[in-house]
């Protein structure tokens, strides 16, 4: 403001009265615009600095422990006797964070979020019954289960958005009495699963 000010005054030096007087108003009446526009130039700074603090974070993405995601195909016929059984898909395409064991088949949540589970399983149906189960801990989600005796494959899909909190774990049960699943290289049975977002 003040290098605004001496052109004013060095302006007023060769000038008449009235003239004087009218400049004077002017500027006076610059005066608060002035005041005005440098209160806006520190805070364009200000959203500007905010600006490239938010650019940064969205390059730097999700947390780690919030990428989460995973897919995997059972790759055999499993069967059940008369109990129910834990299903484990050895075969993993993907499993970004860990989350799916190869061993015991549970996904096991990092973090407080919400997630969604797909699943597709087949059998070859000759009269008799193909089901599939979905748990989260001990708590059944679904019970899914189809009949033909056409000896033709039958397929269940399905899928379950489900709030887990850290540590919760999901996994697929074969239902007992009989049931059984078939799958071969083809990766006719696959298990997939992702966190949608964090709570």
């Amino acid at each position: 403001m003040k290098p605004f000010l001496i052109v004013c005054l060095s302006v007023l030096v060769s000038m008449s009265e009235a003239q004087t007087g009218l400049l004077l108003d002017v500027c006076a009446s610059l005066a608060p615009i002035t005041a005005k526009l440098a209160t806006y130039d520190a805070t364009l700074q200000q959203l500007q600095l905010e600006n490239a603090a938010m650019k940064e974070k969205l390059k730097t993405g999700f947390p780690e422990q919030h990428k989460v995601a995973f897919t995997a195909s059972l790759g055999k016929i499993e069967g059940t006797g008369t109990s129910q059984k834990n299903l484990v898909f050895p075969n993993v395409f993907t499993n970004v964070g860990g989350a799916y064991s190869t061993t015991t088949g549970l996904f096991t949540a990092p973090v407080k979020g919400v997630y969604y589970f797909r699943f597709t399983v087949t059998d070859i149906l000759e009269d008799r019954y193909m089901g599939i189960q979905m748990y989260r801990n001990e708590e059944k989600i679904l019970w899914l289960s189809e009949y033909d005796n056409d000896k033709k494959r039958t397929y269940i899909a399905s899928g379950a958005t489900l709030t887990l909190e850290r540590g919760d774990t999901v996994n697929l049960r074969l239902p007992g009495g009989g049931h059984q699943l078939f799958d071969d290289f083809n990766n006719h049975c696959m298990f997939s699963g992702f966190l949608l977002f964090p709570l």
